[in-house]
């Protein structure tokens, strides 16, 4: 409980330094939207009203990344009890901090994210790197193109039920990953997004039959 106190005081003081830890974005319209959403979401956060605050902080998300939205929606899922998306977006939270160099609020996302690790399952994607406009659904929501870093290093998903992967990209087969399920706390062995051939490449086979070459008698009789 001393470890959840702490962690949620320095996610308060995170959120409100957001435009501070963060004022090196140059102002823009997309920024001032970002910061628009997520103190709507924040006013709405303590309020406690998460389920609301959730998609406010998904779009400041949409229009930029930044490590206070990722910690309060963290915090907004813990608390609506979507474990997986809530270790996702600590993970994320804490590979931006590592980016910008704040070491504070690394360590606080890592230990938030290691207090949830008992309580999903991981999956590992190796992606190509050589594929353009790679599309990745899980149970058919999109994965934002952000998480997909998160991806190869380990993704959340919820513990004991049935999840499907998808990967799209034009002119490639799809990639189709079924009944992917693990146990709370299981990392499961990583999986390789493998397009096989092109689809311009796959030829269906001819129904006709070959022809057979007749053969000539040249003997006389």
């Amino acid at each position: 409980m001393r470890f959840r106190s702490a962690f949620v005081l320095a996610l308060s003081c995170a959120a409100s330094s957001t435009a501070r830890a963060e004022a090196d974005v140059p102002p823009t319209a997309e920024h001032d939207a970002a910061v628009a959403e997520f103190s709507t979401g924040r006013a709405l956060f303590e309020a406690g009203d998460c389920k609301g605050a959730i998609p406010r902080f998904v779009a400041s998300l949409k229009r930029e990344q930044s490590v206070g939205a990722r910690f309060n929606l963290a915090e907004c899922s813990a608390r609506e009890g979507r474990t997986a998306d809530a270790w996702n977006h600590y993970k994320a939270a804490e590979q931006l901090a590592i980016r910008k160099g704040d070491g504070k609020r690394v360590d606080v996302a890592h230990a938030a994210a290691a207090d949830l690790d008992r309580r999903v399952t991981k999956i590992r994607l190796v992606l190509p790197s050589d594929v353009a406009g790679l599309t990745l659904t899980i149970d058919g929501a999109a994965v934002e193109a952000t998480d997909y870093a998160l991806l190869s290093t380990g993704y959340a998903l919820e513990p004991r039920v049935a999840h499907t992967l998808a990967a799209e990209a034009a002119g490639k087969p799809s990639w189709v990953r079924r009944d992917v399920h693990g146990d709370p706390g299981v990392e499961l062995p990583a999986m390789v997004v493998d397009f096989g051939r092109p689809k311009d490449a796959i030829v269906a086979p001819d129904p006709t039959p070959p022809l057979r070459t007749a053969c000539v008698s040249t003997a006389s009789t």
